[in-house]
Formats: C-alpha cells, sequence, structure tokens
C-alpha cells in the first residue's frame, strides 16, 4: 500500500514520540521510514541536517531536510507528493483555541491541505520523550457523516487496515433531531 513513511519532526521531544510507533509499522509492513524536517533559511540547513541525520540514523531512516519558505505545510505535502506511495505521519501537539490561533498548527493545516490519508498522533505530555515500544495498531476508526465526501475514504481505509492488520470500526452520528 504505502512504500514510505514520511515522519515531519520539529526537533522537539513531543513530535520524535512518533517514531516508536512509525518504527512498528515499518517493521510490520516493510515500509520506508524517512524523517522531515524543513528549516525557514538555508542558512540554518547544514546543522539541522546534521541533527536530523543522527536522529534518522538511530531509527533506520532517510533523512530529508529542505528550505521550506514559510509554508512548513507545503513543504511536507510537496515532499510527500515527491515520493509515490508515501503516508505522511505527523504529531499534533493539541493546542486548541488561543494557543492554536496564536502558534498555528502545522499537522492541522496538512490535513487541510493534503487530499491522501494522513496519519495523526497526539504525544503524551507525561511519557516525554521516551522511545518504549507502543502497542500496535489494533483498530483504525472511521468518522462518517453520511456524506459521500466523508465515504470516499472507505477504500483507503479498508486498505490501511489491511496493510495493518488492524480491525476497522466504521463510526457514524445521527443527530436524534434530524432522524425523527
Amino acid at each position: 500500500m504505502y512504500s514510505r513513511i514520511l515522519v515531519p519532526v520539529d526537533g522537539s521531544g513531543f513530535s520524535n514520540q512518533i517514531l516508536p510507533l512509525t518504527a512498528a509499522i515499518v517493521k510490520k509492513t516493510g515500509a520506508q521510514l524517512a524523517l522531515y524536517r524543513a528549516v525557514e533559511k538555508s542558512e540554518q540547513q547544514g546543522q539541522i541536517e546534521q541533527e536530523l541525520q543522527a536522529l534518522a540514523s538511530a531509527h533506520g531512516a532517510q533523512a530529508v531536510c529542505t528550505v521550506a519558505g514559510g509554508d512548513v505545510a507545503k513543504a511536507i505535502l510537496d515532499e510527500a507528493a515527491r515520493v509515490p506511495g508515501t503516508l505522511v505521519a505527523i504529531t499534533s501537539h493539541g493546542r486548541s483555541g488561543v494557543m492554536r490561533a496564536v502558534l498555528g498548527s502545522t499537522a492541522l493545516n496538512v490535513l487541510r491541505a493534503g487530499g491522501n490519508p494522513i496519519l495523526v498522533y497526539r504525544p503524551d505530555e507525561a511519557r516525554g520523550t521516551s522511545d518504549a515500544p507502543l502497542p500496535p495498531i489494533e483498530r483504525i476508526v472511521v468518522p462518517l457523516d453520511g456524506s459521500a465526501l466523508s465515504e470516499s475514504i472507505l477504500p483507503q481505509a479498508i486498505e490501511l487496515a489491511r496493510w495493518l492488520g488492524a480491525r476497522m470500526t466504521v463510526v457514524s452520528v445521527i443527530d436524534e433531531a434530524a432522524a425523527r
């Protein structure tokens, strides 16, 4: 299904929490793991590329570092599109409300602009930067709203569940007032 998993990291322990999960997926599926880091200025690229290479080597991954030109979400999606069969796996820092409005959300922007499935992982503050293995993905939950657009994800969700050896659960919430 996917031949590569692209994991955007930002140098924080939170963004690295997804690495045990993606490592487990890679082990189970044989996909290639690529760690991605976008920099704002080309002067930063050399140093950050060295740090990324060290992290990638520790996880048996490829390191990809590019200059984002101000739009990190677009840079992530461009890198994903560059190699067909890429699944983006990204962490969400779980900010909401004012913090999201002030700081923005790269994960949210990737979700909004991406046209393909994206694996989003919310890190656990209590977990810190642990590299301890995570439980395997055993279930894929697909929320549907009854629209043709939401249901268009079903073939890819089924394929993803098969690829990971997971069960798929489809959830649909119906407004009680609309059901009458």
